[in-house]
């Protein structure tokens, strides 16, 4: 090494310069990390979108229920608030294929990228690859155990599908006290409400074109309130 390839030192200090930080290289096209990256890029502004990227930046564990947490928030973030169903798909899709293992920890991320994966696909005409993930969403329903706690883990899920939490009264309390940011809270549970009542079917109290109208209206509600918050 001759003396030209690094700047001298800085008078009165001891030892050589320390190089410039290699920079990063991007991930490999096509990985996870490629798929958060690229949906990050395309909105550089949203830092609650950016923190979830620099954590998932850091590589995906599929074991993690926090991981798999954040990748259904960021998906939630792109689809729901953003209106960006093109980089919310595959970032579903970075999960909708792990399996229900049992572990409710776990799957409520997979089941949250399931509901909206189904939902785009079948916005996109996709009508088998929306049927596909609604099936994998009731996993769970095809799980056995003994007769007697199938049938009340049955009538427990029916009783949850007849009387779904659709936070009325908190939406309500919200807009009238004109607390548009808790009210926009309230309303994206709404969404991740009627996308689960929506995809997993089977309702005995709300048809699905009543669903879908809901859904519709939330998404819209939702939206415009992001937009004001801006």
């Amino acid at each position: 090494m001759t003396g030209s390839e690094y700047p001298e030192s800085p008078a009165g200090t001891a030892g050589a310069v320390i190089p410039p930080a290699p920079k990063r290289r991007p991930a490999p096209s096509g990985t996870a990390e490629a798929v958060v990256a690229q949906a990050a890029q395309n909105h550089p502004n949203h830092s609650g979108l950016q923190r979830i990227a620099k954590r998932l930046s850091k590589g995906l564990n599929a074991k993690s229920g926090s991981c798999l947490s954040d990748v259904k928030d960021m998906a939630q973030l792109l689809f729901v608030d953003l209106d960006d169903s093109a980089n919310a798909m595959p970032v579903c899709q970075l999960i909708t294929e792990l399996p229900y293992d049992g572990n409710h920890g776990r799957w409520i991320g997979i089941e949250g990228c399931l509901a909206i994966a189904s939902y785009i696909a079948a916005e996109n005409g996709e009508e088998k690859l929306s049927a596909d993930y609604a099936h994998k969403l009731r996993a769970p329903d095809r799980e056995t155990m003994d007769d007697f706690r199938d049938k009340i883990n049955a009538r427990v899920r029916q009783r949850q599908l007849n009387e779904p939490n659709l936070y009325d009264r908190e939406i309500a309390r919200a807009a009238a006290a004109v607390d548009k940011k808790t009210e926009l809270e309230w309303r994206k549970l709404r969404v991740q409400s009627l996308l689960y009542l929506l995809v997993h079917g089977d309702s005995e109290t709300y048809s699905d074109e009543e669903l879908s109208r809901l859904t519709s209206n939330e998404l819209v509600a939702v939206r415009a309130l992001v937009a004001e918050s801006r």
